[in-house]
């Protein structure tokens, strides 16, 4: 009903990746009668068309009736007469449009050349892109970077980790109350743009997620988002952001590394860790609202001063809906540590997966991935001292507020209560002090401080 001229999409602002676009839509369809048209027994019918723009419902814009008689014992279009008239609006022209179909041909194979006249631009560049969204963001993927994401290693693979053994070692800390000293933990909801951290000559490196055109980068940068280079299929308005990470230069970021098409929660999708060699890792938690709310975490390492990525794995993979996922990254030396989230709560069932995770990249490889705690949690963050490579994980639950720690040679401990008094759906924030001493911030109603040394 929708083919033929008033078919085509009106193409306007896609390749600037804004969220509009035009077309017509079919509102209704009447019998109106039958008749003989052309030799040929045909149906009448009147359609009711309409104008869309983006998501805006067409019903908001000029409408018009299309009559549409239709062979009826070949099931084609014999022809059209289109009358388009904006009623919102006074001394507007009216359109009338007449086709007329014939010698119908179903299933011909056309050349390339019937669709390319003199003087228009080159093919689309995903002409030949796969349908299946999933094919197409491996496709696309593997384009942009240059080379194929692994998967994690086997026998994990990105599908398996492992459960905190029950003999665990119990965290032994000691646990002093003082006065705020330093920012309030950010709410689990708040969007977290900004990663900063440290390259080994102590210069600021910062992964930034936003649209290109963001007036906190540079402008002149080579990295453009198209949606010929996003990594997801999105059939639908969505329009994803990218990771700009580079130096601050008067003010303004200038990109180095460029890392297109986050995915559809943005809420805080990515995290950096620079080690010691200059190694930069980003990590990012891909959710796909086209594939089922499917997650993936990456693992990406790019050189820095050559400008280019290097590796990147697929170290965890949910072939179904997420709720919420976050990473969180931080170097030791040339070691890595990333700690993320996973929480689906469509199920409700931890065992399904939900929980906290936990994983190391050194240059001879990962470490067995382990979910540090099962469950749904509420706000989280992690810090390394700089002195003992000792990891402190802090995270909040409908039970309480708990840490847990990894000694930089030894296993993880079972998660402990942070505090006697019960704290519920608290925020939490982390900061390592050096030499076993780190500051923890609680947020309810009130904003809390402690510090916690490690004995």
């Amino acid at each position: 009903m929708e083919a033929g001229i008033l078919g085509w999409r009106l193409a306007h602002f896609f390749d600037d990746e804004q969220p509009s676009g035009g077309y017509v839509a079919t509102l209704g369809a009447e019998w109106v009668r039958e008749e003989t048209l052309m030799g040929r027994p045909a149906v009448v019918l009147d359609l009711k068309i309409g104008f869309g723009l983006g998501p805006i419902s067409p019903s908001h814009f000029g409408t018009g009736t299309s009559r549409l008689w239709i062979d009826r014992e070949k099931l084609l279009p014999l022809q059209r007469e289109t009358h388009l008239k904006d009623p919102s609006k006074r001394n507007t022209p009216s359109y009338r449009v007449r086709e007329v179909y014939t010698n119908w041909k179903l299933n011909p194979p056309l050349a390339n050349e019937t669709f390319h006249g003199e003087g228009m631009g080159p093919p689309d560049a995903l002409v030949d892109a796969p349908e299946d969204p999933a094919a197409f963001e491996v496709e696309q993927t593997r384009k942009f970077l240059g080379f194929d994401v692994r998967d994690f290693p086997q026998s994990q693979g990105p599908t398996g980790f492992d459960e905190l053994p029950a003999d665990a070692p119990e965290f032994a800390f000691s646990l002093v109350p003082q006065q705020l000293s330093g920012p309030e933990p950010h709410a689990s909801y708040e969007t977290r743009k900004w990663i900063v951290t440290k390259g080994p000559d102590g210069s600021e490196i910062e992964a930034y997620c936003s649209y290109d055109r963001d007036k906190e980068i540079a402008p002149g940068h080579p990295f453009q988002s198209t949606r010929e280079n996003r990594r997801h299929f999105y059939d639908g308005g969505y329009h994803p952001q990218d990771v700009f990470i580079g130096k601050r230069v008067g003010g303004q970021l200038q990109p180095i590394l460029f890392f297109r098409d986050v995915g559809s929660h943005d809420t805080a999708p990515h995290h950096l860790a620079v080690d010691s060699k200059g190694r930069c890792h980003l990590m990012l938690a891909d959710v796909d609202m086209d594939q089922r709310n499917r997650f993936k975490l990456l693992w990406v390492i790019g050189d820095l001063s050559a400008g280019k990525w290097t590796e990147a794995w697929l170290v965890d993979h949910r072939d179904h809906f997420t709720s919420w996922a976050h990473p969180w990254s931080a170097a030791w030396g040339e070691t890595v540590h990333l700690i993320w989230d996973w929480t689906d709560q469509s199920h409700g069932d931890p065992q399904k997966g939900s929980g906290i995770f936990h994983v190391i990249w050194t240059p001879d490889g990962f470490e067995r991935k382990v979910r540090v705690y099962k469950g749904n949690v509420d706000s989280l963050d992690m810090a390394v001292d700089p002195d003992s490579g000792q990891l402190l994980l802090v995270f909040s639950t409908e039970e309480g507020v708990f840490v847990a720690s990894q000694p930089a040679d030894g296993p993880w401990t079972l998660p402990a209560r942070l505090h006697p008094e019960f704290m519920r759906n608290y925020d939490v924030s982390v900061q390592a002090l050096g030499k076993g001493a780190f500051v923890i911030r609680t947020k309810s109603k009130e904003t809390k401080e402690w510090l916690l040394i490690s004995k």
